[in-house]
This record gives C-alpha cells, sequence and structure tokens, in this order.
C-alpha cells in the first residue's frame, strides 16, 4: 500500500525480547515521511531514540531528536536505485543486530489522510548538511582508478593480483 502511490498515512508497532518500534509513516504526491521511535535496553539502561526521514523529489532528510544538526541527501533516481540495491544486506545485518525480525507479526495500519505538505517540510531547527550521493559515487570511482593505476609500478604475480582485484566488480 505504501508504494502504490495512494495518500495514506500508515502506523505500526513492533515488540520483540530486545526493543520496541513504533512509527508513523505518510504518503502522498511522491513524497514520504516517516517517524520511528525505538525503545531498546543497552548496558541495564532504558534507551529511546526518534528518529526522521522525508522523501521528496531528489532530496532526502534524515535527523534524530538527540541532535541539532541532520542530513540532506540528493540522489537521482538511478542513486535510489543502486542503494535499494545494496541497502537490503545492510538492513538485514542492522535489524539481526538490535533484535528486529520483519517477518514477525506486527502491529499495522493503513487509513488514507487529508495531505497536509507541512508534514514534508524539513524542521528550520534542524541544521541540514548536504550530501551529493552522485557526486560522491564518482569521488569513490577516482579514487579506485588511481589506487589501480598503481598497479602499473608492480611487477610479476604482485602486478597480476593488483590488476585482478582492480577490474572485480564491486
Amino acid at each position: 500500500m505504501l508504494q502504490s502511490g495512494q495518500t495514506v498515512k500508515c502506523t505500526y508497532n513492533l515488540t520483540t525480547d530486545k526493543a520496541t518500534q513504533e512509527g508513523t509513516v505518510y504518503t502522498a504526491n511522491g513524497q514520504t515521511r516517516m517517524d520511528i521511535t525505538m525503545a531498546f535496553s543497552a548496558e541495564g539502561r532504558e534507551t529511546t531514540t526518534a528518529s526522521h526521514i522525508i522523501t521528496t523529489g531528489q532530496y532526502q532528510y534524515l535527523w534524530g531528536d538527540a541532535s541539532p544538526k541532520g542530513t540532506k541527501i540528493k540522489m537521482t533516481p538511478e542513486d535510489v536505485e543502486k542503494m535499494k540495491n545494496q541497502a537490503q544486506d545492510q538492513s538485514d545485518v542492522a535489524n539481526r543486530s538490535q533484535g528486529i525480525d520483519w517477518n514477525q507479526k506486527m502491529d499495522f495500519s493503513c487509513q488514507p489522510w487529508q495531505a497536509d505538505q507541512s508534514v514534508f517540510q524539513p524542521p528550520s531547527t534542524v541544521q541540514f548538511e548536504e550530501i551529493d550521493v552522485g557526486e560522491m559515487a564518482k569521488q569513490a570511482e577516482e579514487a579506485r582508478q588511481k589506487i589501480c593505476d598503481l598497479c602499473d609500478q608492480l611487477s610479476g604475480p604482485a602486478k597480476e593480483q593488483c590488476q585482478q582485484s582492480c577490474t572485480q566488480p564491486e
């Protein structure tokens, strides 16, 4: 339902023996906002964190209540697809470490809502640092190429091994 393009507000609650997570997701006109609260026990102390994500156009805004700073990420549709493909494995590892099994039963409900554009506006009280995912990927590729160019300075088996590691897909 969330990916159907409908204007909906969904809430969920997931409780495990290690953590409790609850959240609200708003969608309208290709925009999404997630407000997430997670409570868990760490070193004998109960800890609660609240985080927020707004996705609108080519930008994604991320911030938490514990900090006056957040991140603004510029992503092209191609960047989004690449990140979706890479994120699943990382998400699985993170969820296991936090004791979250998204396949288990959770309370989840969605209903239509009258879209309020202010929900998709990042808060003015948070200072966002902008990151351009496409530019970061370009810089990473340039750095990888410079490292691979060093292979030419080697000889014998070391050179072959270096060149093989540079041509393997990431």
